[in-house]
């Protein structure tokens, strides 16, 4: 390339000719000469953003490129050469990716099809282009051509204008438009303002419909066409006719319901939540609250925070009916000098928010205001010394501005309303208000959507210094909504939150990210997303990063399951929950089978939670997916079921499967989850549903905003009078690619009648004999029963009688499977306990290398303990594996580092120098939850189990009484068990005991035997002296 450069004419007169050599080079050229001119781009766009920020008027004459003139010759040579050859799309292809607009507009006016290269030349822009500064500049330069044309194309200029935020030039277009008075363009002008309250915010279309004048009271044409276009920007039509269909085409099935809450007790609230939620979202917009009508006690069962969920979830149902949200939610809205419950009041201020979403009009935004600043008085009337057990006035008051803060913030969506942000900044920055002040960097996000603020500094600054974490992690995610679709105007922000030391605020930078190049596929933002998925240090921000490349590739969801195939068999488990998820958002609704072969291994993945999220993602897969477009579907319908009815599943996992059966049959069956709108543009509210909806591993009243993202599947067409006229759609489609599934039918009960019973004089006569055949049995049973009294079972009781009179301890000692000594030995069933001294017992199970489990907190056996402490000199390297124990925790120190390793799951005051120290103590920092696991995998064998029991009972059973958590798995998978029994232990109920002939043999020793013996010994030679 260089050569050719140099060449000068000897090489650009030669350009015409179609040689490969010619055509190598020349490809060489254009590439290099797009990527100085993508550099310089950016570095105008930087300098131009940074004299934005200072308030200074930037020009753009003044910077100049430096590229090589001979570069630049060879460039236009190529764009000659295609506009000879008549090859105008290849030329406009060119010109937009070496950012020549000279060339985009010469390309136009020569290629003798004006509107054709037009549509090009936006679908290249809006679909290709990376660089937001440039793809302005062009969007411009087609405003300016679409004007030229003879017949322009106003959609796609109205669609340029919203992208360059320009709502007068909008409203100059429908004002010269109507006035023509002609019937199509008026049409023209209602199809676009329907599109505007699909694609734009709320700032947006009040802006445009404040720039058009108020209609007269003139029957004119005119008057009428104007004040329609009014309505129309209002968003009430759309939401109107959106809600009729749902209305009458609702086909939620109640039997899913019903079925599934008959698979769990009602009392698991975490369930019960998910079900409620779940019947939300079948019926998201249909306004039908049948299920809760019908089932009213069990939905009171619903305590503290689930009934604000089960309130605001009011909201999700009658999502839209704008005209009816106050008399729906009348009874549950606050109202002065009346006590009611925080959580009802709180949910239904945070309903009355999802009803408005992205459609709220003065009157509730103000309503919710003043509700906001209602608060302080309301709860100053109320008793400062509330009943036992109550709630106090400042937490009552907490929950309720929680609940009005995320109303106020989805009614003001996108409207930028300054004075609302600086109430909802007020509130946040209020010390000791960590549930408000959640709701409240939310909140502050949502109004200013898309627009950065000037207070974005102040918010980062009270987040290093606040110490609740919930107000971080919501300052971070409101700062990334600021951020929502600005692209590489967010980068500093970015950098900001995700090089902050604090990985809460981390998290809110890969959201930032997520919102800022939504869509987009930039190549920047997914090498960012995916470095920080293999390399943070916090499994939130890693679980974060790898979900956020879902919202970034949602446009091509055909490229995300070969992007996350690897991340989705990662080792760490946050990242697989990221994939699974990142999954559902990009590919929701398509029914992909790439991703469905990803997510199935991941549903039966060992980790509850990342079985939740694989569900989820499954549900968003396949909604509004039929069983005869993609058979699968009817499997994993009914994996749900069989999840949620699994008594062995975690609760993580069927709170999971019970989510995804509601968002499959979301909305009546008739909403899908969609990121875009019909028209090409980013659905602002499904994004920010969603991302808000994802909080809920935090905060389970989020679960609700996943309505949001929900979007009905329906063709709504309106006449120039905006009422809906009969008409038909033909498809060519079958049928069945449509239907929706069979209803769930409830079980029938067959009540079966006894028959009358012939009996023969024979059957009598043997009934007879074996009548008395069963009392000679029953006396020789007794006469055995008294027998085995005398014997074995005798010498259990009477040690246990003992040591409870004595009130002393003594030890027991298990074996698995007949293992003594590494012997196996056969023994009887109901073989009675064998009584060992605690030092026996110690050097007779634990060994060198043993792996030793230690029973929790007030449990730990410290006569065992010293045992084995006094046993130390014997044995080398054993690891002695626990939660938090008290007691001095010997084996902990220095002196004992050849002897013992405290494997600490949770570190306490008797092993924390020692695990400061590193030498002979460790930390495995490891969720409770997942201990059970070390021990039933085997990653962390247990050989012996020292444990402190109650005495058994008259069945055999011994209590694990104070301390159960890992205690009893580490027994169930030990081959040897040690316990001290205390009579002093409360006997619990519940899972936690263990039986004398339950494969296990049990060993006795009273402590204070040895002593006694001593004792006997010391008298009898007495008695023989005197």
């Amino acid at each position: 390339m260089q050569f050719a450069l140099c060449a000068g004419p000897l090489f650009t007169d030669q350009l015409s000719q179609n040689s490969d050599y010619i055509d190598t080079l020349a490809s060489q050229c254009v590439d290099a000469y797009s990527r100085k001119m993508k550099t310089h781009m950016e570095q105008v766009a930087i300098k131009q953003a940074r004299a934005e920020e200072k308030g200074e008027v930037f020009d753009e004459s003044l910077e100049h490129s430096d590229i090589d003139s001979r570069l630049t010759s060879i460039v236009d040579g190529m764009f000659d050469r295609c506009l000879v050859e008549k090859e105008f799309k290849q030329a406009m292809g060119m010109a937009i990716e070496s950012m020549r607009l000279d060339i985009i507009e010469r390309v136009v006016s020569e290629s003798g099809n004006e509107k054709e290269m037009l549509q090009y030349c936006y679908e290249c822009c809006m679909k290709l282009l990376v660089n937001r500064s440039f793809k302005q500049r062009i969007l411009k330069l087609l405003v300016a051509l679409y004007k030229k044309v003879a017949v322009p194309d106003y959609m796609n200029m109205c669609r340029c204008l919203v992208f360059l935020d320009e709502p007068s030039s909008i409203s100059d277009l429908f004002l010269s438009l109507l006035k023509e008075e002609v019937e199509d363009k008026t049409l023209l002008v209602f199809q676009i303002a329907f599109e505007l309250v699909d694609n734009a915010t709320q700032q947006f279309r009040s802006q445009v419909n404040n720039a058009l004048p108020p209609a007269n009271e003139d029957e004119s044409e005119f008057n009428l066409n104007l004040a329609k276009t009014h309505k129309i920007l209002s968003g009430i039509p759309t939401v109107e006719l959106q809600l009729e269909f749902l209305l009458r085409n609702n086909h939620t099935d109640l039997g899913v319901l019903n079925k599934i809450k008959g698979l769990f007790e009602p009392r698991i609230s975490v369930l019960h939540t998910a079900t409620i939620v779940s019947n939300s979202v079948m019926h998201c917009g249909t306004t039908k609250d049948t299920f809760l009508r019908e089932n009213l006690e069990w939905l009171s069962k619903a305590v503290a925070w689930s009934k604000f969920t089960t309130t605001a979830g009011l909201g999700v149902i009658h999502k839209g009916h704008l005209s009816e949200a106050f008399n729906v939610l009348e009874p549950y809205l606050p109202k002065p000098g009346v006590e009611a419950s925080p959580y009802t009041e709180g949910g239904s201020l945070c309903a009355l928010g999802l009803i408005h979403a992205n459609h709220g009009d003065a009157k509730t935004v103000d309503y919710l205001l003043q509700q906001l600043r209602n608060l302080d008085l309301m709860f100053l009337q109320q008793d400062h010394n509330p009943a036992p057990g109550s709630l106090e006035p400042e937490k009552k008051k907490e929950i309720v501005q929680h609940g009005a803060v995320l109303g106020l913030g989805l009614a003001a969506m996108g409207t930028g309303n300054q004075d609302v942000f600086d109430e909802l900044k007020h509130l946040c920055f209020t010390p000791k208000a960590a549930v408000a002040g959640e709701a409240c960097g939310i909140a502050m996000g949502l109004i200013m959507l898309g627009t950065p603020t000037k207070a974005a500094e102040e918010l980062l600054n009270f987040a290093h210094q606040t110490q609740h974490e919930k107000v971080i992690r919501s300052i971070g995610l409101g700062l990334g909504f600021t951020m929502f679709g600005l692209e590489e105007k967010a980068d500093t922000m970015i950098e900001s939150l995700c090089g902050d030391k604090d990985p809460v605020l981390r998290y809110g930078g890969q959201y930032t990210i997520g919102l800022a190049y939504c869509g987009t596929a930039n190549n920047n933002a997914v090498r960012q997303l995916l470095h920080v998925a293999v390399s943070d240090v916090s499994d939130d921000v890693r679980r974060a990063a790898v979900t956020c490349l879902g919202f970034v590739m949602f446009r091509q969801p055909e490229q995300v399951p070969r992007l996350v195939a690897l991340l989705a068999e990662s080792y760490n488990p946050h990242v697989r929950y990221g994939a699974a998820l990142a999954l559902g958002i990009a590919c929701a609704g398509t029914g992909m089978k790439e991703a469905l072969a990803l997510l199935d291994p991941l549903s039966k993945d060992s980790v509850p939670f990342v079985r939740q999220g694989a569900f989820i993602a499954l549900a968003m897969v396949l909604v509004q997916v039929s069983e005869h477009a993609v058979p699968k579907v009817k499997a994993v319908r009914q994996q749900f079921m069989d999840v949620i009815g699994d008594k062995h599943q975690a609760s993580m996992a069927k709170f999971g499967a019970i989510l995804a059966s509601g968002i499959i049959d979301a909305g009546g069956r008739n909403q899908t989850i969609s990121l875009s709108s019909p028209s090409g543009h980013t659905n602002l509210s499904g994004v920010v549903g969603l991302v808000i909806f994802l909080q809920y591993w935090y905060w389970y009243p989020f679960l609700n905003f996943i309505s949001l993202s929900l979007s009905p599947t329906a063709v709504i067409g309106v006449n120039k009078n905006l009422e809906m006229p009969n008409y038909n759609i033909k498809s060519n489609a079958r049928p069945s690619l449509y239907s929706v599934p069979a209803q769930v039918k409830a079980p029938k009960e067959v009540v079966l009648k006894a028959l009358p019973t012939a009996q023969l004089s024979i059957t009598k006569k043997q009934m007879l004999r074996e009548s008395k055949k069963k009392k000679e049995n029953q006396n020789e049973t007794e006469m055995e029963v008294e027998e085995k009294k005398r014997r074995r079972p005798g010498m259990f009781s009477q040690v246990c009688t003992k040591a409870i009179q004595n009130r002393r301890s003594y030890v027991t000692v298990s074996e698995h499977n007949g293992f003594w000594r590494g012997e196996r030995k056969t023994r009887h069933r109901n073989a009675p306990p064998k009584v060992v001294s605690a030092e026996e017992a110690i050097s007779k199970t634990i060994a060198s290398r043993n792996n030793v489990f230690v029973h929790t907190a007030a449990a730990a056996p410290k006569k065992l303990l010293q045992a084995m402490i006094d046993h130390a000199p014997n044995v080398s390297h054993v690891t002695v594996n626990h939660l938090h124990t008290e007691g001095p925790g010997e084996y902990s120190n220095a002196e004992y580092t050849d002897n013992f390793f405290a494997n600490c799951f949770f570190v306490a005051g008797n092993t924390r120098k020692g695990v400061r120290a590193g030498e002979n103590a460790g930390f495995v920092p490891i969720f409770l939850s997942e201990v059970p696991d070390l021990f039933a995998t085997g990653r962390v064998p247990i050989d012996v189990a020292l444990l402190q029991v109650s005495p058994p009972d008259r069945h055999g059973h011994v209590s694990l009484g104070c301390s159960v958590d890992v205690s009893i798995d580490a027994a169930q998978h030990a081959k040897f068990i040690v316990a001290q029994v205390n009579p002093q232990m409360p006997r619990c109920h519940g899972n936690l005991s263990f039986y004398s002939s339950e494969n296990h043999h049990f060993f006795i020793f009273h402590f204070f035997v040895t002593i006694m013996i001593v004792v006997v010994v010391v008298v009898v030679v007495v008695v023989v002296v005197v």
